[in-house]
């Protein structure tokens, strides 16, 4: 049988833990775990012949080194983690005097803000470089804005908030947009607090085959302006600043508990000395 006073102690610190379950389930920003629709990738080379073709749909990398028309790296690459980012290396050569072709990189994935209803203006942090020495057409697109409701397909939009271009030479065919240049490093955009949105990044090159090595990258993160919420992702993005840490106020009262606990411990040492 449990001694009194543990069961007083135990009873207390049952309070507490409850009350911090009550808490987080009140904040919008901690209700629980957010479940968003899986990221998708796409990874496609084809140089010099349509049959030279080698895609992927998997996040990861796209190897097609030592295959016809490569002259040394070539490489697709889609990112999940702490900050999922594309890229794409090439290098064509001639093969059977034929050469051209299409590299095409994208990624998507799904972000919500956790926070109390309303609207909040968050920072979409994107940078982009491509290098094309050779004079082939180049194009790095980003595009933000409400998830759709179409999981599994690319261009899940119900809105486009926000829309980056950058051509390097000219741009190709497969991603027009109203803008072009590098891109604004930071954008503030509008959220929606608990409401899914779909950011989608692409990389469209067609390479000249120069036996000269063209790249390009793009690289998002976000941020919200200290207002308190937190960021859910699609499985395999993750946010370090949101890793289930409990909030201030529910470690006061977990601590609250714990030190009820201990008084109710001390005083019994006590009665037992005497």
């Amino acid at each position: 049988m449990v001694p009194r006073p543990f069961r007083s102690a135990l009873a207390t610190l049952a309070c507490a833990i409850a009350g911090s379950v009550l808490l987080a389930q009140a904040s919008p920003a901690q209700a629980g775990p957010v479940i968003l629709p899986n990221a998708i990738s796409f990874e496609y080379f084809g140089l010099n012949f349509a049959s030279n073709v080698v895609t992927s749909n998997t996040v990861g990398t796209l190897d097609y080194g030592g295959k016809p028309g490569c002259g040394g790296v070539c490489t697709a690459t889609t990112a999940l983690g702490a900050s999922p980012f594309i890229s794409a290396t090439v290098n064509e050569v001639s093969f059977q005097a034929t050469g051209g072709g299409i590299v095409e990189v994208d990624l998507g994935y799904y972000i919500e803000y956790l926070n109390a209803p309303g609207t909040y203006a968050v920072n979409l942090h994107a940078i982009d470089s491509l290098s094309g020495p050779d004079g082939a057409g180049m194009v790095a697109a980003l595009t933000f804005g409400q998830a759709g409701g179409r999981p599994g397909f690319f261009n899940d939009f119900a809105t486009r908030d926000l829309r980056e271009v950058d051509c390097a030479n000219f741009c190709t065919p497969e991603a027009p947009g109203p803008k072009t240049g590098p891109f604004t490093p930071n954008n503030t955009v509008q959220m929606i607090a608990n409401t899914p949105y779909f950011l989608q990044l692409s990389l469209f090159y067609r390479p000249e085959s120069s036996h000269v090595e063209i790249s390009g990258l793009i690289d998002p993160t976000f941020t919200d302006a200290n207002f308190g919420g937190t960021f859910a992702y699609s499985p395999g993005v993750f946010d370090g600043a949101a890793g289930g840490v409990p909030e201030p106020a529910t470690w006061a009262m977990m601590l609250t508990g714990f030190g009820g606990l201990g008084a109710v411990m001390r005083s019994r040492r006590r009665r037992a000395t005497a």
